[in-house]
């Protein structure tokens, strides 16, 4: 007989991004999951695109300092000032394709 089992559950929530006006501190733990997030994840979650991440990004920071906290902003690197080799997620060919063509 074995016992040496783990079990662990995922759950996820399907709510408005409005819905963080009423907990800031909930918004801001979501722009600091986003910022830390490695490169390649953005891409595997389809937010590769630099102003799709600026925007909810600034979107969070608003509801964040409306609610008198302090933002993430300047504290870690922004996700589009890092590269994907930087954070070893292999994405480099991906994250190169988008970068040339938002430069355009």
């Amino acid at each position: 007989r074995n016992n040496n089992f783990i079990v662990f559950t995922v759950k996820s929530y399907v709510d408005p991004l409005r819905a963080l006006a009423k907990e800031p501190a909930a918004a801001l733990a979501l722009s600091a999951t986003i910022r830390q997030r490695p490169k390649g994840i953005f891409y595997y979650q389809s937010m590769g695109v630099v102003q799709t991440q600026r925007a909810l990004l600034e979107y969070l920071d608003g509801l964040v300092a409306a609610g008198g906290l302090r933002t993430w902003r300047g504290v870690v690197p922004e996700p589009w000032e890092r590269r994907a080799d930087d954070d070893g997620t292999f994405a480099f060919k991906l994250d190169a394709e988008v970068q040339s063509k938002e430069a355009w």
